[in-house]
């Protein structure tokens, strides 16, 4: 792991360059890497896995209660911010843009 850590030092490579450096084996995707994670772990290909992605990518909402300093989302105040955005989109769709917002 020293030797990788002294070589990659935390940049990005593009595969080529990762791989004549040896800090890849062969070429992937998400999909390889997965395939080879379960072959490691030895689960099944057949079997299926749950996937996270991490860190969790932010709503819009997120950000406006991140700004208002709300560290959870209270049920009440959520369904009336939400539809307060629901509504001023329906009016100003193009001020929202590109943003989506998701309650979970």
């Amino acid at each position: 792991m020293a030797e990788v850590e002294k070589i990659a030092r935390g940049r990005v490579w593009s595969g080529i360059r990762a791989r004549q450096l040896k800090l890849i084996d062969q070429y992937g995707g998400i999909l390889e890497a997965i395939k080879q994670a379960k072959k490691l772990a030895k689960i099944p290909e057949s079997e299926k896995i749950g996937l996270r992605i991490f860190p969790k990518k932010k709503s819009m909402l997120d950000y406006i209660l991140e700004l208002v300093g709300m560290q959870t989302k209270t049920a009440g105040v959520v369904d009336r911010i939400e539809a307060k955005l629901r509504q001023y989109n329906q009016f100003f769709p193009a001020l929202m843009m590109p943003y989506t917002i998701h309650i979970y």
